[in-house]
């Protein structure tokens, strides 16, 4: 016991710790201890259920990176429960997004970020999360879908829409990263309410009628508030869904 309590502790690098008592840790270190606890089993599987919720944010940033550091050098399976998809997209190999119980979509992280099955894993993954803008259909093929939104703005979608036909009303997704200033074929007009620098990048907030969107732009750039701007949606960018919030599969 002694041997596996050693090489656990040097393992999570807490060996200067043995000897303190638990209200002498630290939250982190604390965390640590109780992921000492199971690797003395040697478990085949470790569960971790929402294991950083307590933790400040600084905190929580370090340990992604020692559950992370952890798997790498135990090669053993991890089962981790979260709410915060930051965690789930730093950490994951494969992500299990439930709803009430349902499960929604399976996959890799990146996979489910290009291509979610259906609205309620495109609003979870992504922060901050993609804009949706009502619409309905004009013209639907198997080679991309035409659609018009409330404000009567045309946009082309680049999706296998040949289930949808004219009328359908839909939802049209694009993420603040694809969505950039610019008065291109494929263009709306938004009005900036608000604005975040945060350093790395600026997110702009706007208005296209009932929709708020949200947009990212370099660091350095300094939105006016009031500032009505043209907006470029990218047709292979944009992820379309039916009434039912089901995705059409992009091309």
């Amino acid at each position: 016991i002694d041997r596996r309590v050693r090489a656990a502790a040097e393992t999570l690098n807490i060996t200067d710790y043995l000897e303190r008592k638990p209200k002498a840790l630290s939250g982190g270190q604390r965390q640590r201890v109780a992921i000492g606890r199971a690797i003395v089993r040697e478990p085949q599987v470790f569960l971790f259920d929402e294991p950083l919720s307590n933790l400040d944010a600084a905190l929580r940033v370090r340990m992604r990176y020692e559950f992370a550091s952890l798997h790498e050098r135990l090669k053993t399976t991890m089962v981790y429960v979260t709410h915060d998809q930051v965690e789930a997209m730093t950490l994951a190999d494969r992500i299990v997004v439930l709803n009430g119980g349902v499960i929604e979509q399976v996959g890799a992280p990146m996979d489910l970020y290009e291509r979610p099955r259906n609205l309620f894993v495109a609003e979870f993954i992504g922060s901050p999360k993609m804009n949706l803008i009502p619409g309905e259909i004009v013209t639907a093929t198997a080679s991309g879908a035409t659609v018009k939104t409330a404000l009567g703005d045309t946009l082309r979608v680049a999706v296998d829409a040949s289930s949808a036909t004219a009328g359908d009303a839909v939802t049209l997704g694009i993420r603040p990263e694809h969505l950039s200033p610019g008065g291109k074929a494929g263009s709306i007009r938004a009005t900036i309410t608000f604005a975040e620098t945060l350093g790395h990048a600026t997110f702009a907030y706007v208005a296209y009628g009932e929709a708020a969107l949200t947009l990212q732009l370099p660091g350095d750039v300094r939105p006016q508030t009031g500032v009505e701007l043209a907006l470029t949606v990218p047709a292979d960018q944009a992820h379309l869904f039916d009434a039912s919030g089901m995705a059409f599969d992009r091309l």
